[in-house]
């Protein structure tokens, strides 16, 4: 049986500057990558200052061996502001390395198993919502985006001092995600910050919400109440230094984890249910495998490590939708990477939407098959710059490990729960801000087990 080929952005076969040009990068810039860049080592657009490299050995370089030549993009530090204020990622040099090893130990794989009873029950109300909708079509993104800002807060915050901060939480949230479902004008043609305000979306409001309550909330906890996470980051400090966080650096790495782990996590899991929903099989087999696994009510962490393909299909979603469709670099100056020149001040932009389907390196790369997971050469060292679902080096996403626990125990206790129909009605067409999702949503119907 010839594998599923899930929807996905046709390219065009050359580009050219124009306003329709403008206008699609806006709203989707995979519309703008011509054939070329999924086959090709760089590829040059028509505007100045910008270079997509594919190579793998030049990527390696980029954000390992000369990594301190390559900066995170001023234009990503000056958008993402608001929400991350002087937190890791909006911080350069030594403000990020410090920081960066002082919340490692927090989001290693051992520590981040402490939220997945919040994962459970976050799981299982999804569950019971989309059970209660009797077969009718639902839209799973929202939902989850809810769920895993619980879960990212339940972990980080612990108890509700009121249901109220809970909604206040999630109302903020929810606007944040949807002001990053466009990038602004300002952005794209480099104008000054002070324009950002009339020529597209901005985060301030929401973050500023996002702040008020989360700084409120860390006011009014005892350490007793705290999330087991937050007790971690709280008491640790940089090894190098000894530095520890200050009131304003907690609370506003609690905010950018809160606005992260919101959407990547809940993409990752909705174009995993909605993959499995267009593959029967594949559904029928992840099923299998969590009752073969799990004979508890609750998925546990000596659980997680024998679901190889569930995790596999959380995999293949990330592959086919990364939910960070690139990553972009400043040159800091003249350099060469693996044969590649480079000048002071090009915005090196790692594409990383069509490396995950470049057919050197993937095997069918339109097509869903999450069995190419379950081999660990997938993973292997000569392949670490093909798959970039988190990014890469060492500014790699930090709660990677949050991410797939999180994903994995949702999805299986989901897919155990749930049987998943496709209900999206036609083609499928998308939108890259901050991350890719579908334009009109990810709509879905179960049925119970």
């Amino acid at each position: 049986m010839p594998p599923i080929i899930p929807p996905h952005v046709i390219p065009p076969k050359s580009v050219r500057t124009s306003l329709k040009l403008l206008a699609q990068s806006a709203r989707c810039i995979l519309e703008t990558w011509p054939e070329d860049m999924y086959t090709s080592e760089t590829y040059q657009p028509p505007v100045k200052g910008v270079l997509y490299v594919m190579k793998p050995d030049a990527l390696a370089q980029i954000l390992v061996s000369q990594a301190d030549k390559f900066e995170q993009s001023h234009l990503l530090r000056r958008i993402i502001k608001p929400v991350w204020q002087s937190g890791i990622a909006t911080s350069i040099g030594a403000a990020w390395r410090w920081q960066r090893r002082a919340a490692a130990p927090v989001f290693s794989p051992k520590s981040v198993t402490a939220i997945i009873p919040a994962a459970n029950t976050a799981a299982q109300q999804l569950c019971e919502k989309w059970r209660a909708s009797n077969g009718a079509s639902c839209e799973v993104s929202h939902d989850l985006g809810n769920a895993a800002q619980q879960v990212v807060l339940d972990g980080l915050l612990g108890s509700w001092s009121s249901a109220g901060s809970a909604d206040i939480l999630q109302k903020h949230g929810a606007d944040l995600t949807q002001k990053t479902g466009r990038i602004n004008y300002a952005d794209l043609l480099m104008l000054p910050n002070w324009t950002r305000r009339f020529l597209g979306p901005v985060l301030d409001r929401p973050a500023a919400g996002l702040h008020a309550e989360v700084g409120a909330r860390l006011a009014a906890l005892k350490a007793d109440d705290s999330g087991p996470l937050l007790h971690l980051l709280a008491q640790s400090k940089d090894p190098e230094t000894g530095q520890v966080m200050s009131q304003d650096q907690l609370r506003a790495n609690i905010v950018g984890s809160v606005a992260a782990g919101r959407e990547t996590t809940a993409l990752a899991i909705a174009w995993a249910l909605y993959l499995l929903a267009l593959d029967q099989d594949a559904q029928a087999g992840v099923r299998a495998e969590v009752d073969a696994v799990v004979k508890g009510d609750d998925i546990t962490a000596e659980d997680l490590g024998n679901l190889t393909l569930t995790r596999s299909v959380l995999h293949e979603a990330m592959r086919l939708y990364p939910p960070a469709p690139q990553i972009v670099r400043d040159c800091l100056e003249d350099t060469e990477v693996a044969g590649i020149s480079l000048r002071k001040g090009t915005a090196v932009t790692i594409p990383i939407y069509a490396i995950h389907r470049n057919p050197s390196f993937w095997d069918q790369p339109n097509a869903f098959q999450p069995d190419r997971f379950t081999d660990p050469e997938v993973f292997a060292k000569q392949n670490r710059f093909r798959y970039l679902p988190f990014g890469g080096g060492a500014r790699v996403c930090l709660g990677q490990a949050f991410v797939m626990t999180e994903a994995v125990t949702m999805l299986a206790r989901i897919i155990r729960t749930l049987h998943v129909d496709d209900a999206t009605m036609g083609e499928m067409t998308f939108e890259t801000g901050a991350t890719l999702r579908a334009k009109n949503g990810i709509n879905l119907r179960f049925k119970p087990i």
